[in-house]
Order: structure tokens, then sequence, then C-alpha cells
């Protein structure tokens, strides 16, 4: 059996806290609508607030964000997505989407991906199967669905527990171009440098 207990005094009208127990295995779990109306600094300090509750009990987070990145899929990162990107980081909070052909919102206006499912690193090796479900869900957004697995069997030799970034090119060649520009600053080097790197293939960074 499932039980759930409303925590009130997190909750209000676009942020809904629950924990959720069963047998042995407890966790926060929220739902939050980050109104685009609103400075996301305001909702910022108050998903802080749900962090420090949740402290070391897992936290899973699903939200409609209202701001847009790269980070998690979409075609572009506009100002509310690079604060939101650097409060996750901040916060080591990972961020579960995963690239699909589906867009988590679509309507006459557009599409984007703005739906995130985050967890802590308490329960991140327990989530998988991630999906942005094609079956109609009478919104603007569409069903989410994922797995968590209360004894996740280690299938990987390597089990990383620690933030992950996704990557791109475009990210890789913003770090050269600020990179360079510090070393060349510091040291007071004229002559142009070039930074080498191995080639990224596939998959994610992790530091």
């Amino acid at each position: 059996m499932i039980d759930v207990l409303l925590i009130g005094q997190l909750s209000e009208e676009d942020f809904v806290v629950v924990e959720i127990t069963q047998d042995n295995f407890k966790l926060i779990a929220t739902g939050i609508y980050l109104d685009a109306g609103n400075e996301i600094s305001m909702d910022l300090n108050k998903i802080e607030n749900i962090l420090w509750f949740a402290k070391g009990r897992g936290l899973l987070v699903a939200m409609d964000s209202n701001a847009r990145s790269k980070t998690w899929h979409d075609v572009l990162t506009n100002k509310r997505g690079r604060l939101l990107e650097e409060f996750l980081v901040s916060n080591r909070l990972h961020i579960i989407n995963e690239d699909s052909e589906l867009t988590t919102f679509e309507s006459n206006r557009g599409s984007s991906n703005v739906d995130l499912t985050l967890v802590d690193s308490t329960i991140v090796t327990l989530i998988n199967k991630w999906q942005c479900n094609e079956h109609r869900s009478f919104s603007d957004h569409r069903y989410i669905t994922f797995r968590i697995e209360k004894c996740k069997a280690i299938t990987n030799d390597y089990n990383y527990h620690g933030v992950k970034y996704i990557t791109c090119e475009e990210g890789f060649k913003r770090f050269e171009d600020n990179f360079i520009t510090e070393i060349k600053n510091h040291f007071k080097i004229r002559e142009k440098l070039t930074l080498y790197r191995p080639v990224l293939l596939s998959g994610n960074i992790q530091v």
C-alpha cells in the first residue's frame, strides 16, 4: 500500500508537496508550476525551502518551468532557462528528461520542452524509463512517465552518483573561448592560443 501525506506548510496554489511512503521506502514529491509572469528568483527561493525539508529523504520534482534551455533538449535557451540551469547545478538536482521526438508542450502557439522531471542525488539511480508519451492528455502538456525502482540492481561497473551535465558543441566552444581569454589575461599573452581537446563522441559528461 502507498501512503501519501500532504505537506501543508510548503504547499500553495502553484506548489504541491507530499510525502510518499511504501513499506520502508519514503520520498518527498512535488508538483510545481512556475508562472511565466512571476520573477523566477522568487519561485526558486520556494524550491530551496522544499530542498531543505527533503534533505536526505529523496526528492522528486515534476515541474512546468516556463523556462527554455538546450540543457533539457529545447531548441533555445532564454533568460529564465539560464537562471534555472544555475539553480539546478548549485543545488545538485539531476534532470531526468531524455531527448525525444515529442516535445513536452505543444499548442497552436508553438512547442517546447518546458516540463522537467528532477531528482536529488538520493534517488537519482532509482529512476529510469523516462518517456514523453504520445497519448492524448486533453492538455497542452503531454503525459510524462517514468519508473521508480526501490531496489535497483547495479548493472554497470561504474555507478556515478554526482551531478550529470548535458553537454553540446556550443557549450564546449563557449568554455574554450572563456578559458583562453582568462589564460591570456592572467599571463599577459598576446599570441593566439588554441585549446586542444578530445572529440566528444556521445553521451553525457560526468563531473
